[in-house]
């Protein structure tokens, strides 16, 4: 009685994992073919490269999802066992594009606006024009390289924790589970930050708007 019990059982996880697995692949041809879509129809009707690079992102980053699941089934699976450096590697790549496309889309966003509420003021104001395209720049620059550099040490914990997490008994040092911690809530408060900056640089185009009568 136990044995049909147990074959029933497995039967009824294996036609739940069959019905998954169609139902992915259906989610993921149906993202392929809307995502090819509109990138043939924007690329076609705009005229705009910041449009088209921004759209690009936004498709990568959706992407990127799709491979972080990847890598979280893997790392659940016993082929984490057999290529754990593999799996490892993996689910870190995955953690680090996941992070930096999310917050470098909300980064080129809010910093672009944030210059134009600066500078579109000055103008309409009859001020003279400041060579300050280098001074952004760097601003630019520095806060991409400083998302890099926090993105990539939050990959290089999980693939230690990925690689300790394999073994018996299952035990990874604690030590990476605060830190970890510590690193994904940092990430949260920088994509909050940067969203903060959008705000900012859509409240001073407002109130530019409502002092300008023309506008």
């Amino acid at each position: 009685m136990q044995k049909v019990k147990l074959i029933s059982a497995t039967n009824q996880h294996s036609g739940w994992e069959i019905w998954t697995f169609w139902i992915s692949n259906a989610i993921c041809i149906t993202m392929i073919v809307i995502s090819t879509a509109a990138t043939v129809y924007i690329f076609r009707k705009s005229s705009y490269q910041w449009v088209k690079f921004m759209y690009v992102l936004c498709v990568l980053q959706n992407y990127v999802t799709l491979y972080l699941s990847c890598g979280d089934y893997y790392e659940q699976s016993r082929y984490h066992y057999t290529e754990t450096d593999l799996v490892a590697w993996t689910i870190s790549s995955a953690v680090f594009f996941f992070f930096f496309f999310t917050i470098i889309i909300y980064w080129l966003f809010g910093f672009k606006y944030w210059i134009i509420s600066i500078e579109v003021p000055k103008f309409l104001n009859g001020e003279m024009p400041t060579p300050s395209e280098t001074r952004y720049a760097i601003i630019n620059y520095s806060a991409i390289s400083f998302l890099v550099f926090a993105c990539g040490v939050t990959a290089y914990f999980r693939f230690q924790l990925s690689r300790q997490i394999v073994g018996d008994p299952h035990l990874p040092d604690n030590h990476l589970f605060w830190i970890l911690f510590v690193l994904y809530t940092f990430i949260a408060l920088l994509l909050i930050v940067t969203s903060i900056f959008l705000g900012d640089a859509l409240r001073r185009l407002r109130q530019q708007i409502v002092k300008t009568n023309n506008l």
